[in-house]
């Protein structure tokens, strides 16, 4: 979560001028002074936190889903079956130094790659493209909400996609239907706007 916020607050400082900017710098400073002061109060806790083995773990875990993607590069192991396939048959140990893969993707690219294959990633991988590119043209349509709009969905996006390359959040239904619904809501307030400031052209 640090990660996320840090990151959310640095594309925030890139889109606001004047006082604003200042405020959010120095919201950035104390982020950081509290991650110094929980370092200092907490020494065990930052530490098993900051343990290189996790990001180690998380390497090794990166080089079990290649290995499981290339034994299955079209249609993938099946959904769901990664856990299977990794642990239960045992077949896809990985190994980054001396650290172990966990037998989870961990990855929301990894986790569809290995069990979907290119069948399943590439469509996921252009439909988040695509998304993207959409919410580009909002920002570029020069509507008097289009900031807002896009940093909005940047937020959200961001926030989506950077706990998703560290846990497969996509297999989450809950998130996902939440993560869609903002989008839909967005899309739809921009489409109306745009149709409403000109009549008889389309956004998108």
């Amino acid at each position: 979560m640090k990660k996320f916020f840090g990151i959310i607050l640095l594309a925030d400082i890139f889109y606001t001028h004047g006082k604003s900017r200042g405020l959010r710098i120095a919201a950035l400073s104390s982020f950081l002074l509290l991650a110094l002061a929980v370092r200092a109060a907490l020494p065990m806790v930052f530490e098993e936190r900051s343990d290189p083995g996790n990001l180690f773990g998380r390497l090794a875990e990166q080089r079990q889903v290649m290995a499981m993607f290339m034994d299955h590069p079209l249609n993938g192991v099946g959904l769901n079956n990664f856990y299977y396939e990794a642990s239960v048959k045992g077949k896809y140990r990985a190994f980054y130094g001396e650290i172990e893969s966990v037998d989870y993707p961990h990855n929301n690219f990894g986790a569809v790659l290995a069990e979907t294959g290119l069948t399943g990633f590439i469509p996921y991988f252009v439909s988040q493209a695509l998304l993207v590119a959409a919410f580009w043209k909002i920002y570029r349509s020069h509507l008097p909400e289009s900031k807002l709009i896009w940093t909005s969905f940047l937020y959200i996006f961001l926030g989506y996609w950077i706990n998703g390359m560290s846990l497969a959040s996509g297999y989450y239904s809950d998130l996902n239907l939440w993560y869609l619904l903002v989008i839909a809501i967005m899309m739809k307030f921009s489409v109306s706007r745009y149709s409403e400031t000109h009549p008889g052209l389309s956004l998108l």
